[in-house]
Order: structure tokens, then sequence, then C-alpha cells
């Protein structure tokens, strides 16, 4: 017996486990409460030199629309931090 139902909403991969080895081989995963996810801040402030992360793997709102703002934001600040590294700084960078 199969029964169909409408639904304006749906989250694929709702309650999914993040794929979190990298970061708890290096120790970045946050306290026991997040599920095994790394910080919230992960995104934007980097957790050692040149690694950022977006998505699952970071606490908080597990949603494609967040998961792609913070890979843009992430993208950004390594792109700074690889352009820094070769000696290039940005304008509005001090």
């Amino acid at each position: 017996m199969s029964r169909s139902r409408a639904a304006s909403i749906f989250y694929p991969a709702f309650g999914s486990r993040p794929r979190n080895e990298l970061a708890a081989a290096l120790g970045l995963l946050a306290d026991d409460a997040d599920a095994g996810c790394m910080p919230f801040h992960a995104f934007s402030d980097g957790l050692l030199p040149g690694l950022y992360a977006a998505g699952d793997v970071v606490a908080g709102l597990d949603q494609i629309s967040v998961a792609m703002g913070q890979g843009a934001m992430a993208a950004t600040r390594l792109h700074n931090w690889l352009r820094e590294a070769e000696g290039h700084l940005m304008a509005d960078q001090d």
C-alpha cells in the first residue's frame, strides 16, 4: 500500500552525518554538542593557515543556500590568503 503526500519543501540530506574525517584527524571538530561538526567560524576565520570549511561539516544550519554562502566566503578568504602568501595585497587590506 503506497500513499502520496503533498509537500512544499524537501530537505534531501536532513539528518545526514557530515564527512568530517579530515577535520577529526586534524583535531578541528567542535565540542560534542555540535555532532561532529567544525566550529561555525571555520568558513570565515580559518582554523589552520589556508584551511576553511563550508556546508554540513560546519556547525549551524544545514541548508544548501547557507553552504553556498559559506563556500563563497571561504573561497574569497582562501584566494586572499594565497595572494598574500605570494606577496600581493588587495587594495583594501592592511
